[in-house]
């Protein structure tokens, strides 16, 4: 499974990628976990792959783009990601 958490917060990153690495071993599925610090680098990410992740962690509170305004923009830009 491919695994896109938007987190600018290094501890949560850590934590978070490591129980999905964990929970993914545990459980027979291989995790590609990719990290990003901005709404900006996912936003980009997401509009220029499309099949670039299988689910999303979004931090809701992010530096310059929120990330519910990043939900709000794939809407509009890219709904089938969200689909």
């Amino acid at each position: 499974m491919r695994v896109l958490i938007v987190e600018d917060d290094e501890v949560v990153q850590g934590v978070l990628s490591a129980y999905l690495a964990h929970y993914g071993s545990d459980h027979g599925e291989t995790m590609d976990i990719q990290v990003l610090s901005s709404a900006q680098q996912a936003l980009s990410l997401l509009l220029e792959q499309d099949d670039a992740c299988d689910v999303i962690f979004l931090d809701v509170r992010l530096p310059e783009i929120g990330g519910d305004d990043l939900y709000s923009q794939l809407m509009v830009e890219k709904p089938d990601v969200l689909g």
